[in-house]
Formats: structure tokens, C-alpha cells, sequence
């Protein structure tokens, strides 16, 4: 399985990995940033939790409807029920939450904003191309649900 190509990203595991890495780089460069709290500690891991249960819930809804859950490989179902009611991406949305718990957890502004970096990597190197995709496949129905529902929330 390639990680990457030209016209398409690395998978979102990676790319969140990356963005993870990134915070840690950023914790020795952005200290100024810097603040301590008990709380964040709590909202952080809170956030990470509640990114999981996302990501899972997700998963769990690809496995029920017997439709392919790996990023650039044909669906044989559009879900668009549960979470997809609210966002197009919840999987992504789990990393991205978990990505911001991250940061808190840091109590850094600096890997707070680096986690957003997130969204628009996302946006260009993978869900521009999986829209591609299900818009050919799903034609006018992936079109009215595009038009219903947010890409992120």
C-alpha cells in the first residue's frame, strides 16, 4: 500500500502523526506561548477521549454498512445518517479534536494552532480527492448530501 502519491496525500493517520510531531517540535520554539493550568490537563484528555469515541463510532458505522473504510479506495455505500448528519468527516474530525486535546495537554498556544494546520492539509491532499471519488460514484445523491452537510462541522 503507498502512503502517497502525487495526487493524493499521505493517509490521515499520517498526516495526524505529523501534525502530532509538529506540536512536540513546537514545544522547544514556542515556549513563550506557554501557560499552566490543571484544567487543560482535564480538557485535554477529554478532548482526546471524545476524539476517540468519534473515530470508533465512525469505524464502527463503515463496518456495519459493509462499505470500505480505507482512504481513496471505492465506497460501495453513502452514509449519511448518525454523525454524517452533522459533518461529512467525522473520522477526521476525531483526529482533529484529538490533535487540539494534544495541545492542551502542552498548555502551549503554539501546538493549539499548530493543530489546525490539520484542516487544511486534510482539505487539499485527501478530501478533495474522496469527494472526486464519491461524487463520481454517487453522482446526485453525494451532490444534495454535499450541499446539506458541512465538510468539517
Amino acid at each position: 500500500m503507498r502512503l502517497m502519491s502525487k495526487e493524493k496525500g499521505p493517509t490521515p493517520l499520517i498526516i495526524c502523526l505529523l501534525i502530532m510531531i509538529c506540536q512536540f517540535i513546537g514545544l522547544n520554539y514556542l515556549t513563550i506561548l506557554s501557560f499552566n493550568s490543571w484544567i487543560n490537563s482535564l480538557l485535554g484528555l477529554s478532548a482526546i477521549l471524545l476524539g476517540i469515541i468519534i473515530i470508533l463510532y465512525s469505524v464502527i458505522e463503515f463496518k456495519r454498512q459493509k462499505t470500505n473504510i480505507i482512504p481513496f479506495k471505492s465506497s460501495s455505500v453513502l452514509i449519511t445518517n448518525k454523525l454524517y448528519l452533522y459533518t461529512r468527516n467525522p473520522m477526521y474530525l476525531g483526529m482533529l479534536i484529538i490533535l487540539l486535546g494534544t495541545g492542551l495537554i502542552h498548555s502551549n498556544l503554539g501546538t493549539i494552532f499548530i493543530a489546525f494546520l490539520f484542516i487544511p492539509i486534510m482539505n487539499v491532499r485527501v478530501i478533495k480527492h474522496e469527494e472526486i471519488m464519491l461524487e463520481v460514484k454517487f453522482t446526485e445523491r453525494y451532490k444534495s448530501y454535499k450541499n446539506r452537510v458541512r465538510r468539517w462541522v
